[in-house]
């Protein structure tokens, strides 16, 4: 029977609806609550579970969307608003992809120790690529049937289910056709590329004929081996994107008598059952006790036992009809052949997905905790069942460190990940791995995109929302070296400024504004991070705050020296950029530094600095270079005999310090109007990135403007080798007018010829009209001969060889810039 109650969330003590601190999103309430640690208000310790990863494959960016959100809200908790967080993250590592997985690669990998020929290995892929054949088209021949419904409910779905289907039937059948014509072979390399461009379907075949009832296939090693290659994948993914890394990691593998203790304990209550060796959840029984099931995502009107049982467990092999309620999940899986197991009370066996979770956590936290969190996809069936699973297992205790009607306080799902509007799918073919968004990336702008959208929501993962991104680093960039060149300028000026009196201290209006800006800008970042940590909110802060410092330097210009004039108060913009470097130090944006107003520009690596004098020689070496090639342009020869030439090639060699020299070192030179430079420290790596595209942009214009050159002179060298095998412009018209009266260079047709009935050619007087559009054609014939004219006369008689040879260097040029191009 249900409940006689509807469930209520009971809020831990001292929490109040009005409290004006931190504030989160709880699924329980799918709405923004205070948060209050379970120990009450005063209590800075916080318990959290974050589901962690199944490791079966690389991680991809929508795992680092699920973790970089926890990992985000976790600092601002703890950096921001001092919770000391204890937190637990798993690592299933047994689990039915792992086992599939694992179980194909040690399937091939025996395969191909066996040695087979090439007429097997072949025969093998024929059998693999018809099994994927029949199974796409079975699925074409499916969905197609269901578009003929005429009621069908999203249709725009399911026809786009068929095209990827469609698409994967053609993929196949052009692989079997290639197959089919591939000649014969016994070169080991051949066969080896033969399984190596289709192992996954061989794998699969492999699996479906033996793996699965191959009894020999249960070592442990073999699942953990491919268990543990990933887990320390994914482990070197998170240290990439910067996650801090829990206190604990518990691995199923490593838990599997606590669960079954915790199973046993669930089957001592009533609230589980036996069956062939396998044990499920009595969720009947969990209601009939006064629990309720779907806490998070409540069943709709009607009941809540018509649920999909393989949506109730989730996993895509254990369909069971031993099952009391569809709803019913299994806690303990029995033994199957082809798969690792465990001895238990019930026999050998595996653990179920879901009781993985509620036993490790409740070992490593206990009866009560504050926070559990996952990305949105495990908020039904994974939370709901490892609520009820707990629930059982503490029932019916209830006290301020157990509470058996309520396990978790708050729980936070993260927003999935969406490539250009939709769903990662390898099938979409937009599936992307961390390390690959790391080749485009780098993690401080991946993570500032998870900022720049609320942790709880859909991300979308688009051009759109990658450019916002680069704007946003590069505000943040502009903002610190300006603040950085302006407090060195200021501090420069005065040391110029041998009086006293030369400078003031005092605040003037614009001081006192900038003051008051920073600190609204600090009481609207509080604001936005009580806020469900609202850390786009925050961002809009800073960038509103930056604006007010620009707005303040543009009102004290760059100090100049010398005494007179307001200069900057270094002090109240280091107060700016202290501020704003704490909060995207607080949101994981920059790395803990002393020097709050560098440490966003800081790349390097404080550890591998060098011995005292080393970093001043790269410097030395430049300067040293400038200066030598400076004093041999002043002492050359050609100096004294052509100076405007000399000073230019000072100035190339002043552009070469800029450009190159510096901007090795890290120096970005910026030339002013009035001739005087600024320069600022910058990541030689932006520099040379920009460098290349400025090089990329010369080339591209260069090889643009000789492709239309080159156009043009190969044009003209036509057009003019076409005159020079003409007869001359009276006989190339003389088809269209008499000769009468002009010549090729003079005179104007008067008559044109006609052709009598007896083909015999007659003299027509030409009219006004009809002479002067023969004027017209006559002139433009001239004014082709005169340049072919002109053209010898300059050239010679081998005008067109030259010509040809120049079209050819400039081809020869344009290839270079087209190959320099592909380098750039």
């Amino acid at each position: 029977m249900a409940a006689t109650e509807p469930w209520r969330w009971r809020p831990p003590k001292g929490w109040s609806d009005n409290s004006s601190g931190l504030r989160l999103f709880s699924s329980y309430h799918n709405a923004v609550v205070p948060f209050v640690p379970a120990a009450g208000p005063d209590s800075r310790a916080v318990s959290w579970y974050a589901c962690g990863p199944t490791v079966y494959e690389e991680s991809h960016i929508g795992h680092a969307r699920n973790y970089l959100a926890a990992d985000i809200v976790r600092r601002v908790m703890e950096d921001y608003f001092g919770y000391r967080v204890r937190m637990v993250m798993n690592v299933t590592d047994v689990d039915d992809k792992i086992i599939i997985k694992a179980r194909r690669a040690f399937l091939l990998q025996r395969y191909r120790d066996s040695k087979p020929t090439c007429d097997q290995v072949k025969e093998c892929v024929q059998r693999a690529l018809e099994a994927v054949r029949a199974r796409e088209a079975a699925e074409v021949a499916e969905l197609t049937a269901a578009l003929e419904a005429p009621k069908l409910k999203d249709r725009d779905a399911v026809q786009g289910r068929l095209t990827r289907a469609q698409q994967a039937l053609e993929d196949v059948q052009a692989k079997q056709q290639a197959l089919s014509q591939r000649p014969a072979g016994e070169n080991p390399a051949d066969i080896a590329k033969l399984l190596d461009e289709h192992q996954a379907a061989m794998a699969e075949d492999l699996d479906a004929n033996s793996g699965a009832q191959d009894v020999d296939i249960t070592d442990h090693s073999i699942f953990q081996s491919h268990a543990r290659r990933y887990e320390t994948a994914f482990w070197r993914d998170m240290a990439s994107l910067g996650v801090r890394m829990p206190e604990a990691r518990p691995r199923v593998s490593e838990y599997i008598p606590d669960i079954v203790a915790y199973i046993e304990r669930i089957l001592d209550q009533g609230f589980a059952y036996s069956v062939d060796g396998s044990v499920y959840f009595d969720t009947r029984a969990l209601e009939a006790a006064g629990h309720t099931y779907r806490k998070l995502s409540p069943a709709p009107p009607g009941g809540g036992s018509a649920v999909d049982p393989a949506s109730a467990e989730s996993e895509a092999n254990f369909h069971s009809k031993a099952k009391r309620d569809p709803r019913d999940f299994a806690l303990w899986k029995a033994a199957k052949a082809g798969e690792p197991s465990w001895p238990s009370t019930w026999g050998p066996g595996r653990p179920g997905w879901h009781i993985e979770c509620s036993a490790m956590a409740g070992a490593l936290i206990g009866g009560r905790m504050d926070i559990h969190s996952g990305g949105a996809d495990l908020r039904f069936p994974h939370h709901d069942n490892e609520l009820a699973q707990a629930e059982a297992y503490y029932h019916p205790q209830e006290s301020a460190s157990c509470d058996c009607h309520q396990w978790v306080n708050y729980f936070l799902h993260s927003g999935h990940l969406h490539i250009h509007g939709l769903k990662m799918s390898k099938s979409l073919k937009n599936f992307i791995t961390i390390r690959e968004a790391l080749e485009s990336f780098t993690p401080r702008q991946l993570r500032l995109m998870m900022c720049l959208q609320p942790w709880q929501n859909t991300l979308i993962y688009s051009n759109q929302s990658l450019e916002e991104v680069v704007t946003r680093e590069k505000e943040f960039h502009n903002f610190f070296l300006n603040v950085q060149t302006a407090v060195r300028e200021t501090s420069e000026a005065e040391a110029a400024r041998t009086s006293p009196s030369d400078t003031t201290t005092r605040w003037l209006d614009e001081e006192k504004a900038l003051d008051s800006k920073i600190e609204a800008a600090a009481a609207a970042v509080h604001d936005k991070l009580c806020d469900n940590v609202n850390t786009a909110g925050a961002l809009q802060q800073l960038s509103q705050l930056m604006t007010h410092v620009n707005v303040y330097l543009t009102a004290r210009p760059r100090p100049q020296g010398g005494p007179g004039g307001v200069l900057p108060q270094k002090e109240l913009l280091n107060k700016a950029a202290t501020f704003v470097t704490r909060i995207l130090s607080v949101l994981g944006l920059v790395a803990p530094s002393w020097d709050r107003t560098t440490a966003f520009l800081d790349t390097s690596d404080a550890s591998s600095s060098g011995a005292s004098g080393e970093a001043e020689v790269p410097f030395i070496n430049a300067f040293v270079r400038l200066r030598e090639d400076g004093r041999r342009i002043a002492q050359s020869k050609e100096a004294r005999s052509d100076p405007a030439a000399a000073l230019q090639a000072i100035l190339r060699l002043m552009d070469r310090a800029r450009d190159e020299d510096a901007a090795v070192l890290g120096v970005r030179v910026e030339d002013k109007g009035d001739g005087a430079s600024t320069w600022k420290r910058e990541d030689p790596a932006v520099l040379a990135r920009e460098r290349q595209q400025a090089a990329h942009t010369a080339a591209a214009s260069r090889a643009n403007k000789l492709d239309k050159q080159l156009q043009a002179k190969e044009a003209e060298l036509k057009k003019l080798a076409d005159i020079a095998r003409k007869p001359g412009l009276q006989a190339e018209l003389a088809d269209k007018f008499d000769p009468r009266g002009w010549s090729d260079w003079e005179g104007i047709p008067t008559h044109a010829v006609e052709r009598r009935e007896d083909g015999s050619l007659d003299a027509v007087e030409l009219s006004d009209k009809a002479r002067k559009k023969a004027q017209k054609t006559v002139e433009n014939g001239r004014t082709a001969y005169k340049r072919l004219q002109t053209v010898q006369e300059a050239e010679g008689d081998d005008w067109e060889a030259k010509r040809k040879t120049d079209i050819d260097t400039a081809r020869a040029e344009l290839e270079a810039l087209t190959a320099q191009l592909e380098k750039l």
